[in-house]
């Protein structure tokens, strides 16, 4: 029986992977950013660009999407800081059935953050000689914050703490109580690939995602207690990118993995996101992390409202607005009977 999950799971090509600027060079094996989606504007500024640079490997640097959650932190997937297997296949307890493995963390000093909606201009030839001081990043990293899992079952998220905060730039909404609903839309936010380009100019976002299970689940694809299965939206560059409840616009998990698209020879680099299956890692299995963090970055989060919150609002204004119309309606009817008796009379 896991031997034929395990093999499903494999067939689907699910797969964790960011970008790497290397004329759209892939570190996973399966290109995962938004497709069919439009150009996001200044309001998602919150979703940022997260690099790794590695300075002495062959690879220039891995490029994957974050959103910034405080001023001196950034949330994000934990294979997006650390180097890890491509292929990841687990059983809904989270034990790892193919590959998943997370090897090491990156060195924290070696990952940068880029802000606003426009790609940087990136300048410097692959490393050692990358002049970094050209491309003017909004932030670095200090440290990275995980619950240090030797594997991305079940844990494929961090957060990065920064040198110094990132001023003038919007913070993400979180939420941290409730995991995403089945049925419920989403916005993707991110940096990858497109249908018409490997390195969109402009940050993307597509709306109208649609959450199509949650785990648990052993369904194909096998889903664990800390993820959500949703629809076609994001590629290669989207990892570690927010998923935003549309109906709030707070953060309810960051991208992990997907595939199961077209076949990557009949399309481009965008063809293995179409039709795709993609999995996300839930926020709010992971609370207490996340609240460890902004302790360490002295900031407090920005919590999603919650619906009796809402509720008790909708009510009091509810009971005043009532209150208002019916003695409205009562002046109008006193005001009719004494003109129909004066008119009587």
């Amino acid at each position: 029986m896991i031997a034929k999950r395990a093999f499903s799971a494999a067939a689907l090509g699910l797969a964790a992977a960011c970008a790497a600027d290397t004329g759209g060079e892939e570190l996973g094996r399966v290109r995962q950013a938004i497709v069919g989606g439009s150009a996001s504007d200044e309001s998602q500024d919150s979703t940022v660009m997260l690099f790794h640079v590695d300075p002495s490997g062959p690879r220039r640097l891995g490029i994957c999407t974050a959103a910034l959650v405080a001023p001196r932190l950034v949330l994000t997937a934990r294979h997006c800081v650390a180097t890890t297997d491509d292929q990841v296949a687990c059983d809904s307890d989270g034990t790892p059935l193919l590959g998943a493995a997370v090897i090491e963390n990156h060195e924290p000093a070696n990952l940068y953050v880029f802000t606003g909606k426009d790609r940087p201009a990136f300048i410097g030839e692959a490393p050692p000689s990358l002049d970094m001081t050209k491309w003017s990043p909004a932030g670095q990293g200090l440290e990275i914050i995980d619950d240090k899992s030797g594997t991305l079952c079940n844990h494929d998220l961090a957060l990065v703490l920064l040198k110094e905060p990132i001023l003038d730039v919007p913070i993400a909404t979180l939420r941290l109580d409730g995991d995403a609903a089945p049925g419920e839309e989403l916005l993707a936010v991110g940096w990858g690939v497109s249908f018409g380009e490997v390195e969109p100019s402009t940050r993307q976002q597509r709306g109208g995602v649609t959450v199509k299970r949650v785990g648990p689940d052993d369904a194909i694809p096998v889903l664990t207690k800390s993820e959500f299965l949703f629809d076609e939206s994001i590629c290669l560059g989207d990892s570690g990118g927010p998923m935003f409840a549309e109906s709030t616009n707070a953060i309810v998990g960051v991208v992990s993995r997907g595939g199961n698209g077209l076949d990557p020879n009949q399309g481009g680099p965008s063809s293995t996101c179409v039709d795709a299956d993609n999995v996300a890692t839930k926020l709010s299995p992971f609370k207490e992390l996340v609240m460890d963090a902004f302790a360490r970055a002295g900031a407090e989060p920005r919590l999603e409202p919650k619906p009796e919150e809402s509720c008790a609002a909708c009510a009091v204004g509810a009971s005043r607005a009532p209150r208002g119309g019916v003695l409205g309606i009562a002046l109008g009817l006193a005001l009719l009977a004494r003109l129909r008796r004066r008119r009587g009379s």
